[in-house]
């Protein structure tokens, strides 16, 4: 895990609720998150790049366990054939 990952992730499902809750952060997320979703014809690869791709997954993954909604599974369903990241999951159940 790089440093800057390691500074500036979020540390476990609560703080991912209170990302999600924050009226300005959690509804920028969804926003581009819906944008994204609404791409035709793209993969996550030719959006993000491949390294970029690995960390969006990271990311719906992490949100999807905190969310009360199916926004981020979307995503995961589109653009990563339904499977989540195991090494955030694993990550996760460690909290």
């Amino acid at each position: 895990m790089s440093y800057n990952s390691q500074y500036y992730g979020i540390c476990g499902k609560e703080e991912a609720e209170a990302y999600l809750a924050h009226p300005i952060l959690g509804v920028r997320l969804r926003e581009i998150t819906t944008v994204f979703l609404q791409l035709k014809g793209k993969t996550a690869v030719d959006v993000f790049g491949g390294l970029d791709a690995m960390k969006v997954l990271s990311c719906m993954t992490l949100f999807n366990e905190a969310a009360s909604d199916d926004l981020f599974q979307k995503v995961i369903d589109l653009y990563f054939q339904g499977r989540p990241d195991e090494t955030t999951k694993k990550i996760l159940n460690k909290y």
